[in-house]
């Protein structure tokens, strides 16, 4: 979910600012709110098993409050549905609140409790794109082959065991914050409604086939992977997982690299040490408003945010590009050295979300106050935020065995040029799934459009040496004799039509495959609800709400 939780969307944060009427003693009415989590934070700390079955929450935080305006001893209720894991992530959100402090004859005073209704809602499209209607096959005899090809590698045996293996976990382990009953309920469920899904999945993936070739291309294609050449191939393209390893170890970072390269020839960048890089021209001065100026520009703070936390807070654009940022915010000074309203004053590289990603972090900085309390409160100050690249970590030995022999390699890279003689775009599915959903705060399908263009390019530039590491390994699973006999059938006619429609037509089966996944985990949540206190997945009467200067009822 960075699953669907975490794959560009972000949380919607609902809360009512007003106490209830009934309220005890002691109960501030109206909350004066200098900071409060946004939808970053929310999205962080969304229950991962409810985004999962897409269900909203609520839970109603109660707090007292500091000197300072900070929350303290804070405790839930009011959960529904409970025992989802809603009242754990509202507590980890306290410390992102933070309320203009109360004062009793000008001075600020510990006292008071705030309760605070929270809403966790999924955005409102993550839907995908509906895929077309299965399309009528040639023939009865072309389906019937269709389904006896997709037995032999069938498409949904993966999602079928990811499935299984996840019920099995919360059957067995369960999972943190989520209650034992609430894991039994859901695995229960997700048992129930997985294997009729994923059948239908399964036929509508056969019409596709059904449709797109005839009975004879059809049947070439079965008794082609019926063969032991075709058999071996298709072990061969399914590697096992120290095998994709040491591929990807090897892949990873020729990929990343170029992607890096592609990108940054386009848009300001930082080197490892904070300069720029592969700034095109003017690219530098558009990054910055420089106009905008500051009354503090060497703050000295007493609280600011932890390395750990600067982590969490990276986008996860630039967690894909792997690049570091830097951000300079201008932000006015509330009481206490406490900050109010950020505006992004220079962000680089831009279109990766480290502005916004930089704001998340303004509740966690406190301006050091020499003077009275009072004399910094209303004057902009300047916020300096460096986003270390991500660590890769040291590099893994290669495990990959050597090719058999140069003969055997050259025969393998014939092989791999022939299956990939019509490779789909690198990122043709991607873009696909996130047409319709919204992104992250700062991200626009402008911006995305240029990461991914970025990958394509990068992709394409380190496209041969990814095959050689492909055929390498293909040199060993397969002999001299069963390579030949496969470049034989992919350069006939049927083995050409196959390479021809297979790119698009596997996109389409993904696509079939994600929208059961999508309707088992709906399946899921609806039984898992029957009987409990579940909350409408969108609801219709979310409103954000105002807030009024502090008060302390008496």
């Amino acid at each position: 979910m960075k699953d669907r939780r975490r794959g560009l969307a972000a949380a919607i944060l609902a809360l009512g600012l007003a106490g209830s009427a009934a309220a005890a003693p002691a109960v501030i009415t109206q909350p004066d709110w200098l900071t409060m989590p946004n939808g970053e934070d929310m999205a962080n700390a969304y229950p991962r098993l409810a985004a999962q079955l897409g269900l909203s929450g609520r839970v109603i935080l109660s707090c007292g409050v500091a000197t300072t305006g900070k929350l303290q001893d804070c405790s839930t209720w009011d959960e529904a549905p409970a025992g989802l894991g809603f009242d754990k992530a509202v507590l980890s959100l306290a410390a992102s609140f933070r309320m203009r402090p109360q004062t009793r004859d000008g001075q600020p005073v510990t006292g008071g409790t705030v309760r605070i209704p929270v809403k966790f809602v999924l955005p409102l499209a993550l839907t995908l794109t509906p895929s077309p209607p299965p399309a009528l096959p040639t023939s009865p005899r072309a389906l019937e082959l269709a389904h006896q090809l997709l037995a032999i590698n069938p498409p949904t045996d993966q999602a079928a065991r990811r499935l299984s293996a996840l019920a099995t976990g919360l059957e067995n382990f369960g999972q943190p914050g989520v209650s034992s009953d609430a894991t039994a309920s859901i695995a229960k469920a997700l048992r129930a409604s997985y294997p009729p899904l994923l059948r239908e999945a399964a036929d509508r993936q056969a019409r596709l086939y059904a449709a797109a070739f005839g009975d004879a291309q059809l049947e070439a294609f079965v008794a082609f992977f019926r063969s032991p050449a075709g058999e071996a191939l298709n072990r061969a393209t399914q590697p096992t997982q120290a095998e994709q390893a040491a591929i990807a170890r090897r892949a990873q970072p020729l990929v990343i690299a170029a992607t890096q390269a592609a990108f940054c020839a386009k848009h300001t960048c930082l080197s490892a040490d904070v300069g720029a890089i592969g700034a095109p021209q003017g690219a530098a001065r558009a990054s910055a408003d420089s106009a905008e100026a500051v009354d503090i520009a060497s703050p000295q703070w007493v609280d600011i945010p932890s390395h750990d936390q600067v982590i969490q807070a990276r986008p996860d654009l630039a967690k894909v590009m792997r690049l570091p940022g830097a951000v300079r915010l201008a932000c006015i000074v509330a009481q206490q050295g406490v900050l109010g309203p950020c505006r992004i004053r220079s962000e680089t590289p831009r279109g990766l979300g480290f502005g916004q990603a930089a704001r998340t972090l303004a509740p966690y900085y406190r301006l050091s106050l020499y003077a009275p309390q009072d004399t910094a409160a209303g004057k902009a100050v300047a916020v300096d935020i460096h986003f270390e690249a991500e660590d890769p970590g040291p590099p893994e030995p290669d495990a990959s065995a050597p090719p058999r022999s140069l003969a055997s390699l050259a025969l393998a890279r014939t092989l791999i040029a022939t299956l990939n003689a019509a490779p789909p775009s690198y990122t043709a599915f991607q873009r696909q799934r996130t047409a319709n959903q919204p992104l992250g705060p700062g991200i626009s399908h402008a911006d995305l459009d240029a990461v991914y263009d970025a990958m394509d390019q990068g992709a394409a530039e380190v496209k041969g040496q990814i095959a050689d590491l492909q055929a390498a390994r293909l040199s060993v699973a397969l002999t001299d004799v069963q390579m030949t006999e496969i470049v034989r059938f992919w350069r006939s006619p049927p083995g050409a039509a196959w390479v021809a429609k297979v790119g698009g037509l596997s996109r389409d089966v993904q696509q079939i495959g994600l929208e059961a996944t999508q309707q088992i985990w709906t399946e899921t949540a609806r039984a898992f609800c029957a009987g409990r206190d579940c909350l409408p997945a969108i609801p219709q009467d979310f409103k954000a709400q105002g807030s009024a200067p502090s008060t302390l009822k008496p």
